[in-house]
């Protein structure tokens, strides 16, 4: 069962798509809203059925320590979204990952678009 999304799109020439649970919508609407915090952007994301892949930058021309890093912003992702509907939504971990350079940040903004296509062959597979 799908809590965040459905990936729907099906077919040869099909292009797929997510279809957000109720659920889903609040947790995109929470990921909009990490780009209030000074200095940091999500310049890329993706809600997929039960987790969520996203690229957050970290910018800051004074080269000194930024108001907020990414452990406390996930956590505070992860509590709002979790509060907002109760239960345990999220896994307590993350897996992240420093991007270091250009061809990595492509490969990995390709990896998010890709991802919700991947979930359909994969489905294909099954049947």
């Amino acid at each position: 069962m799908p809590v965040l999304c459905k990936i729907v799109g099906d077919g040869l020439c099909a292009v797929p798509k997510t279809e957000l649970t109720d659920i889903g919508t609040a947790v995109e609407k929470s990921i909009n809203h990490i780009n209030r915090y000074p200095d940091i952007t999500v310049d890329k994301y993706v809600v997929m059925p039960n987790h969520v892949h996203m690229i957050i930058s970290i910018y800051n021309e004074d080269k000194g320590k930024a108001e907020i890093g990414i452990p406390e912003i996930i956590k505070r992702f992860k509590s709002y979204t979790t509060n907002q509907f109760g239960g345990d939504l999220w896994q307590r971990s993350y897996n992240d990952h420093i991007i270091r350079g250009q061809a990595d940040y492509d490969e990995t903004w390709q990896y998010i678009d890709e991802n919700p296509l991947k979930r359909v062959l994969k489905k294909d597979e099954r049947m």
